[in-house]
């Protein structure tokens, strides 16, 4: 009974998207709306997935779960930890709230991507509905089936500008054993990538000013020899890398636009500007009401790129070249040629998210 009830659910989405296609009416995919202070200004009719949740299936042995894209990521969770699972990617909640499919299609990640792997790394396969109202599977539900695995990672990230997610099979990894959080003098980028090259088990990074904060995870053995052989101040963290992860940190309540800016992880941090750097000085969070022109350009000469991330400038991201451009086009045309799932901030579509 339970399955029938959700296939006619995902039946009652696929004609809403046909018969959007019929009148050429625009969509704009919801979920719980924690995301909705990313979005620009959006014209058209919300279609909302939150219905359509609950895990499909969950092999606890093989690290794998097939979830519903409305499932609340709190929910869900709640559900892995009770096996001592956890979402790599560490995705957002912000306001306390989110969906699984929020989470996927928007693509982003918490502090500890570089070392746990991103959103996109974490998709096995996707069930979706397309821009004709037809739905499609890619990947799979196991770690080793790779079929159609690009797509999936395609479909993360991609702001709903593609089409209505559905399912997703994602990996999962054991929650660790021990963690604590160690902090020292920041002296330089440098200092940052000597200690990551080292066998600490490093899981999240951040800097602030003149302050480095480590997080280290894994064996209790590991971490304790861990903060022996770096000497640092194991402080108490007090929800530090939750904060990090959902923007409630101090420096995103400072005043100015927020921006995110992915640059290659040896760039010096500029000591002018008001930082908030994290992931192994691959992400950085700018706190500016410097022209718009002026991030982009800087985000360019150093090699990488820069998306708003607060009201006024939300979803603007720097330009990019025309091969990804002509790229951008093609894969629309094939997903959505009519333009129903088209969005303004699809600038933003596939932008490196996790700066690792």
């Amino acid at each position: 009974m339970e399955t029938r009830r959700f296939e006619e659910q995902a039946r009652h989405l696929e004609e809403y998207v046909r018969h959007a296609v019929v009148n050429r009416t625009r969509l704009q995919v919801s979920g719980l709306g924690s995301k909705k202070f990313l979005r620009r200004q959006f014209k058209g009719e919300l279609l909302d997935v939150t219905e359509y949740k609950g895990v499909e299936s969950y092999y606890p042995d093989e690290l794998v779960v097939t979830v519903r894209a409305g499932t609340p990521l709190g929910e869900l969770e709640k559900i892995l930890a009770s096996k001592g699972q956890m979402l790599p990617f560490e995705p957002p909640q912000f306001q306390n709230s989110g969906t699984i499919g929020g989470a996927v299609a928007a693509g982003l990640a918490g502090p500890g991507s570089p070392w746990r792997g991103g959103a996109r790394d974490s998709v096995l396969g996707i069930e979706m509905i397309n821009g004709l109202g037809e739905r499609l599977r890619f990947g799979g539900q196991v770690i080793k089936n790779v079929a159609g695995f690009d797509v999936s990672r395609l479909l993360t990230g991609a702001n709903g500008a593609l089409g209505v997610l559905l399912k997703i099979s994602l990996k999962l990894i054991p929650i660790p054993e021990a963690q604590a959080t160690v902090m020292m003098k920041f002296q330089s980028v440098g200092q940052l990538r000597e200690m990551m090259s080292k066998a600490y088990p490093i899981t999240a990074t951040l800097i602030s000013g003149d302050t480095l904060w480590l997080r280290l995870s894994g064996e209790r053995s590991a971490v304790d020899w861990a903060i022996g052989k770096l000497g640092a101040q194991e402080i108490s963290e007090l929800g530090l890398w939750q904060k990090v992860r959902d923007l409630e940190h101090e420096f995103f309540k400072q005043p100015g636009q927020l921006w995110r800016l992915t640059l290659p992880v040896m760039t010096e941090i500029d000591e002018r500007k008001n930082w908030l750097v994290e992931r192994g000085a691959g992400l950085r969070w700018l706190k500016s009401d410097e022209p718009t022109q002026d991030i982009f350009e800087y985000a360019h000469h150093s090699g990488g790129a820069a998306i708003g991330f607060s009201k006024g400038v939300a979803g603007q991201a720097s330009v990019q070249p025309e091969a990804y451009q002509l790229m951008l086009a093609r894969v629309r045309q094939a997903f959505d040629p009519h333009g129903i799932f088209h969005n303004l901030n699809s600038e933003a579509l596939l932008l490196p998210e996790s700066g690792n």
